[in-house]
C-alpha cells in the first residue's frame, strides 16, 4: 500500500469529472479537515493541489465493492456483518458531527488489509454539511428509488432553478444530461433546496437501506443473512423523520445479534453514482462528453454510537452545560456563606482556592482538546468541585440548616449533575 492516495478531480489533468471541480475539491478538503480535527478518523489531507485539481491523503486500501468481488472467499458471514455494522455506526457518527453522506455504497467504504474490522468512509463530494452550506446544485442526478423522496424532489428543484437562471428549458435529468463547465462555474445561489435536508436522519436511513440491499447481493454471506439484509433494507427506506431513528436503532440491534450468534453469486451490478456529464466548452459549442467517477478516502472512528437527541451539539458543549450549572450552584453557596457570615475552616478554604486554580484549567482543556486525557482531567476536576461544594454545605451552622430552602435545592442539584455528568463522561470515554 502506498503512503498517499491521490484523488483527481480531472481526467488526464484537463477535463473536469465534476462541474466546477475546484469548488468541490476545496469543499471536500474543508470537510475532511473538519472531521479529522473532530477525531473522526478521517485521513489527514497532506496536499491540496488546485492547479492539478487533486488531493493527496492517507491511503487506506481498496473499497469493499472491489474486495467483495475479487477476494470474496476472504470474508465470511460474520466478518461481513461486522464490517457493515461498523460502517453504519461510522456513518451515524459522521452524521452526528453535521455531515450527511448521500452516496452510501460498498465502493465508498474501505477496509485495510482485507479482513480488518476497521473501516473507512470514502467520497465526501456528495454530502451535505450543516456548516459548509452548498452554493451550487449538488452534482447528482435525481433517481427514483435510489434517492429518498425528499432528496429526489430537492435535486429536481435545484436543477430546475439552475436551468431557469440560464434561460434554458430543462433537459431530461438522466445519464444523458451534459453541463457546460463554464456556465456552472459562473452560477452561484443562496437557496439550494438540498441544503435544507442536511439534518434529515431519514435520508441517512434510506442510504443505509441501499447499502444493505447491495451487501445482500455482493457479499459472501449465507442465504439467511442475505435475506435479513434485504428485509432490513426495506424497513429503512422511504421513511419519515419520526420513523427513521427507531428503524435505525432496531436495524443496528438486529445486526449486532447476527454478529453475536454467529450466497448466490450475482453478476457485478452497475451501481455507479448517477451524476451529469461535464463538458469544457464555450456556450453553444459541441464537444464529445467524457465521464468518469472517482472516490475519496475518508477515515472514520470505529466503535458503537447511540443516536442521541442532541446530535447537532458538540459533546464538549454538553459538558460545559453541567460545568455552568455547577459553577452557578457554587455562586449560590458562596452567597449563603457571605450572607450568613459563616466562618470556614482553613482546610476548606484551601480546597476552595485549589478549585479556583484547577477549574479554569479543566475547562480550557475541555475546549481546546478532545481526547481521553482532557476528558479524564475535566471529569476529575468536576468531581473535586462537587465534593468541595458538598463540604461547604456541610459546614453550614444549625441556624442556616434550619432554613431548608438555603441548602436542600443545592444538594439535589449536586446529586443530579454528579450522576449525569459522570455517566455521560463514561460513555464518551468508551467511544474513544
Amino acid at each position: 500500500m502506498s503512503e498517499d492516495f491521490i484523488k483527481h478531480f480531472t481526467v488526464e489533468g484537463s477535463t473536469s469529472i465534476l462541474p466546477d471541480a475546484a469548488y468541490w475539491l476545496s469543499r471536500e478538503e474543508l470537510i475532511l479537515t473538519y472531521l479529522h480535527q473532530r477525531n473522526a478518523n478521517v485521513p489527514k489531507v497532506s496536499i491540496k493541489n488546485l492547479t492539478q485539481k487533486s488531493i493527496a491523503m492517507e491511503n487506506v486500501g481498496q473499497s469493499l465493492s472491489v474486495q467483495f468481488k475479487e477476494n470474496k472467499n476472504q470474508f465470511n458471514t460474520t466478518q461481513v456483518a461486522i464490517l457493515i455494522t461498523n460502517s453504519i455506526e461510522a456513518l451515524i457518527e459522521i452524521f452526528n458531527l453535521g455531515i450527511l453522506h448521500l452516496d452510501i455504497a460498498l465502493r465508498n467504504i474501505a477496509t485495510p488489509q482485507g479482513a480488518s474490522n476497521r473501516i473507512y468512509i470514502l467520497d465526501f463530494v456528495h454530502c451535505l454539511s450543516t456548516t459548509n452550506r452548498l452554493q451550487k446544485p449538488l452534482p447528482l442526478l435525481p433517481t427514483d428509488g435510489l434517492h429518498h423522496p425528499m432528496l429526489y424532489q430537492a435535486l429536481k428543484k435545484d436543477w430546475s432553478n439552475y436551468f431557469f437562471s440560464l434561460n434554458q428549458s430543462q433537459p431530461v435529468l438522466d445519464h444523458t444530461l451534459t453541463l457546460s463547465n463554464e456556465e456552472f462555474i459562473e452560477y452561484w445561489s443562496d437557496s439550494i433546496s438540498v441544503q435544507n435536508l442536511s439534518s434529515q436522519l431519514a435520508i441517512l436511513c434510506h442510504g443505509i437501506g441501499n447499502l444493505l440491499e447491495e451487501v445482500s447481493w455482493l457479499s459472501n454471506s449465507t442465504d439467511e443473512h442475505n435475506q435479513i439484509y434485504r428485509e432490513l433494507s426495506k424497513k429503512l427506506r422511504n421513511l419519515n423523520e419520526d420513523e427513521a431513528k427507531n428503524a435505525l436503532n432496531q436495524a443496528l440491534s438486529q445486526l449486532n445479534r447476527l454478529i453475536l450468534n454467529a450466497a448466490p453469486d450475482k453478476s457485478f451490478l452497475d451501481l455507479s453514482t448517477p451524476i451529469p456529464t461535464v463538458r469544457n466548452y464555450e456556450r453553444n459549442v459541441n464537444a464529445t462528453p467524457q465521464k468518469k467517477t472517482e472516490t475519496i478516502i475518508a477515515r472514520i472512528s470505529k466503535g458503537s454510537l447511540i443516536l442521541i437527541p442532541w446530535r447537532s451539539l458538540n459533546t464538549k458543549y454538553i459538558q460545559l452545560i453541567w460545568w455552568t450549572v455547577l459553577i452557578l450552584n457554587g455562586s449560590w453557596i458562596n452567597l449563603v456563606v457571605e450572607a450568613g457570615t459563616i466562618k470556614l475552616p482553613n482546610w476548606l478554604l484551601s480546597l476552595v482556592l485549589i478549585n479556583f486554580i484547577i477549574t479554569p484549567i479543566a475547562i480550557g482543556l475541555l475546549l481546546i482538546l478532545k481526547n481521553k486525557f482532557s476528558s479524564a482531567v475535566a471529569t476529575t476536576a468536576f468531581n473535586f468541585l462537587v465534593l468541595t461544594e458538598f463540604l461547604l454545605i456541610n459546614s453550614y451552622p444549625p441556624r442556616v440548616m434550619s432554613t431548608i430552602v438555603l441548602w436542600m435545592p443545592s444538594i439535589f442539584i449536586l446529586i443530579f449533575i454528579l450522576i449525569s455528568y459522570n455517566n455521560f463522561s463514561f460513555k464518551f470515554l468508551q467511544k474513544k
